[in-house]
């Protein structure tokens, strides 16, 4: 068991510094600690098993799960080390993408593809207004008369003061009869209320 412990050591410390060196084989080193992973499973299950043939098979256990937590601590180390490297890599692509476009090749011509843009919005806009324009009956009200300010022709105010004093008189005359009608209506229509039924 000591063994396997120590060539696990070894192979972790082996792979850091490869990992360091060798960024792109994160994918087969992956796989690498998980079948290690495995194995020191393994490793554990027998070495339980051996312990329950023994007369002290709890110090034993103790002593199985000492060494398989150390041996995957070391995995966990060595797979934190892998994190580290993808972290690494994507902010490089990324430090990457950003400066590919902030070239200014990628500048002018992302004004070009904003400008085009625009004017195809804008041709888009017209055509729209123009079949709603199509589409929409025009109404052609009527232009209202110039109003003459001017004063009228002698002729022509003495027939509208005729006019407004005909109905003066008219309104008069209307007014007198409806309040003639509704005193008639009312002496007439306006009977005394019935006396009550005397108490028996």
């Amino acid at each position: 068991m000591l063994l396997f412990l120590a060539a696990v050591c070894m192979v972790g410390a082996a792979q850091a510094a490869d990992d360091m060196a060798a960024v792109d084989h994160v994918a087969t080193k992956r796989e690498r600690i998980r079948v290690q992973r495995a194995a020191v499973d393994a490793e554990f299950v027998k070495a339980q098993q051996a312990c329950l043939m023994r007369f002290a098979v709890t110090d034993c256990e103790r002593h199985a799960k000492r060494e398989r937590r150390a041996a995957m601590d070391l995995l966990r180390r060595e797979e934190l080390t892998l994190n580290d490297l993808d972290r690494q890599a994507n902010a490089t692509a990324a430090i990457n993408r950003l400066t590919d476009n902030l070239s200014p090749e990628k500048q002018r011509a992302a004004e070009v593809r904003r400008l085009q843009a625009e004017q195809e919005f804008k041709t888009r806009q017209q055509m729209s207004d123009e079949k709603k324009a199509a589409k929409t009956p025009t109404l052609t009200l009527p232009q209202p008369k110039a109003l003459d300010l001017s004063s009228p022709s002698p002729v022509e105010a003495a027939r509208q003061q005729r006019m407004y004093d005909e109905k003066l008189q008219q309104a008069q005359q209307h007014k007198e009869d409806k309040l003639k009608e509704a005193a008639q209506a009312q002496n007439s229509s306006i009977k005394p209320l019935p006396m009550p039924a005397e108490a028996r």
